[in-house]
This record gives C-alpha cells, sequence and structure tokens, in this order.
C-alpha cells in the first residue's frame, strides 16, 4: 500500500485547503483521473491518480488546510489487487477534527473553529490568503502614499492607457519598478514591466500579471484585460500568471472612493491606485491618482518624480 502527500505546487505555494473528493474511499481510480480537488491560493487544482489502482482512505477531511508533504490518501497499485487484498480500507475522514485545520502534527489537534470566540468563523481560501498577505505587507513595508490628480480630456479606454502611462514611468523612473531585499538590503530593478493588476471576485481578491508593452494597443490591451478578469473570475488561471509582477496597480476607483492608500505586496516596492474618475466639465475629467511605495527602496523625490511622469504620459 502507498500514500500519496500533496505535491509542491510550485510559485512559491505552502498549502492547500481540501476542497471535494471526487472519489470515495474503497473505489477503484485510474491513472490520471482526479481524485479531489484542492484550492491554493492561486486557484483550485485536481490531483490526479497517480497510478491505476485501488483508493484505499482518505487521509485528509474536506475543509482541511495541508502543507506541501503531508499525506492525502492511500491506494493500492492495481498489480497489487487481488482476491484477499482489502477491497475497501474504509475512510479515516470521520475520525478527524472538522473544519479548516494544520494537518501533519500527531495527534492531530482540535478544530481551530472551537477555539473561536463566539459567533466568528474561519476565513478560508482566498480570504484567509489576502489576511495573510495583507499582514505580511504592515510588518515587512516602510509604506508611504503619495496623492495627486490629473485632468484628462477623455475617459475611452481609460485602464489601458493608464497601464501604458505606468509602463512609460516605469521606463523614466525605474526605483519603482523593482524589487525590494531586506537582509542585507538590496535592490532589483527590472526592464520589463510586469504589472500585478487587482481583480476583485465573487470569491476573493486575485491580483494576475500583466505584461504591458511599448507597442500594445488600447483596444487590444482592454480586450486582454476583459478575458483576464473572466479567466479570474472563473479560476481558471494558472500560478503561474499569479506570480511575478514588478509593479501594481489597483482600480478601486470602479468600485467607489477617490483617493486610498492601497499596499505594497513585497518584494515589489509600488502600487499605483487609481480612484473614481469625476466630471468636472463637458469633455473635461478628473482622475485621482495614489502612489503607496516603500520608503526603503526609494525615496519620496524618487516617487514623485514617478507620479509627475505618470501624469504627464496620461494628458498625452
Amino acid at each position: 500500500m502507498h500514500q500519496f502527500s500533496l505535491p509542491d505546487l510550485g510559485e512559491g505555494l505552502h498549502e492547500a485547503e481540501i476542497v471535494a473528493w471526487a472519489l470515495p474511499a474503497g473505489s477503484a481510480m485510474q491513472r490520471g483521473e482526479t481524485v479531489l480537488s484542492v484550492e491554493t491560493a492561486k486557484a483550485i487544482v485536481d490531483i490526479p491518480a497517480p497510478l491505476s489502482g485501488r483508493l484505499i482512505a482518505q487521509l485528509a477531511a474536506q475543509g482541511a488546510v495541508v502543507a506541501v508533504g503531508t499525506p492525502l490518501f492511500s491506494y493500492q497499485e492495481q498489480e497489487a489487487i487481488g482476491p484477499t487484498a482489502p477491497q475497501d480500507g474504509g475512510s479515516v475522514v470521520g475520525e478527524l477534527p472538522q473544519g479548516p485545520q494544520k494537518l501533519g502534527d500527531s495527534p492531530p489537534e482540535i478544530g481551530l473553529s472551537e477555539a473561536l470566540p463566539e459567533g466568528y468563523s474561519l476565513l478560508r481560501g482566498m480570504a484567509r490568503h489576502m489576511a495573510q498577505q495583507m499582514s505580511r505587507a504592515q510588518q515587512q513595508v516602510a509604506q508611504v502614499t503619495l496623492f495627486d490628480h490629473v485632468h484628462l480630456r477623455r475617459r475611452k479606454h481609460l485602464l489601458a492607457r493608464t497601464l501604458l502611462a505606468l509602463r512609460q514611468a516605469c521606463q523614466e523612473q525605474g526605483h519603482l519598478n523593482a524589487w525590494y531585499h531586506a537582509h542585507p538590503a538590496a535592490l532589483r530593478l527590472h526592464s520589463e514591466v510586469r504589472v500585478g493588476l487587482a481583480i476583485a471576485t465573487s470569491a476573493g481578491l486575485l491580483v494576475p500579471v500583466l505584461d504591458v508593452h511599448d507597442d500594445d494597443d488600447r483596444e487590444i490591451l482592454e480586450t486582454r484585460i476583459h478575458a483576464l478578469r473572466e479567466r479570474a473570475e472563473q479560476r481558471q488561471l494558472s500560478p503561474a500568471e499569479l506570480t511575478g509582477a514588478t509593479i501594481s496597480l489597483s482600480n478601486f476607483g470602479s468600485l467607489g472612493g477617490r483617493y486610498g492608500t492601497p499596499m505594497v505586496m513585497p518584494p515589489q516596492v509600488a502600487i499605483l491606485g487609481i480612484g473614481r474618475l469625476e466630471k468636472i466639465a463637458r469633455h473635461d475629467y478628473e482622475l485621482p491618482l495614489s502612489l503607496s511605495f516603500d520608503h526603503r527602496a526609494c525615496t519620496g523625490a524618487q516617487a514623485a518624480a514617478f507620479l509627475g511622469s505618470l501624469i504627464e504620459a496620461l494628458t498625452h
């Protein structure tokens, strides 16, 4: 009998939540057939059977949060199944604490929900990941935010125009298109501009990465953004599409609000927030801008110059 453990899912992912079991204990399984689905901070992933044979036992409950390397299920290879081999090893799920939990310790801890104050419920999936990321950002970044606005003569293709202006500012003021390393203090400047585009989905916040190039057409760029949003909503983005951003953009103004203090996510050193577009004359609009940056990685003067370059690019 063999055990199958949660594999390394790559892209810095260290844990996953059991979403659903596709096969019950004791059932036959074919190589490549989905045995269970897990949710990482970035996507829902189907775990296939490594070999054809029989699923003996589920070793993790639905809703459990398991670390990479934790056993998920036990199974027998097809060649090992004979008349005297166990046909149903039973599921051990009923013996495990219910609700999201960490597995792999012995003995298992009680369900985390039992330790919560009355009226609280555990954050799960993307909401849990966002909480963890925001805590990390608050603890690790010396964040400062600059505010300004820009007058525009038209509103068509606003997000695509902002992305292209962001690219131009990155080319002119490269200290904000960078990653910061704390110990020892070091800065990695990027020549390419890979924008982490914050997208609010029904399941929570996702930040897929969009490569922006000088020769990108505005309409084509808007089409790419729309397709990215649809795939984010359907949880069809791969882990690779959710990592590697060199700078981020939050269009919170599409939901409400003029100014904000968007959080810089390390190792990035800057994020631009665009607020609610206001019509101030027949053909004149005002776009609020909020630029948060890590003061360890760049000076206030460098951030102000970046914002100036961005405004200049947006007005042309």
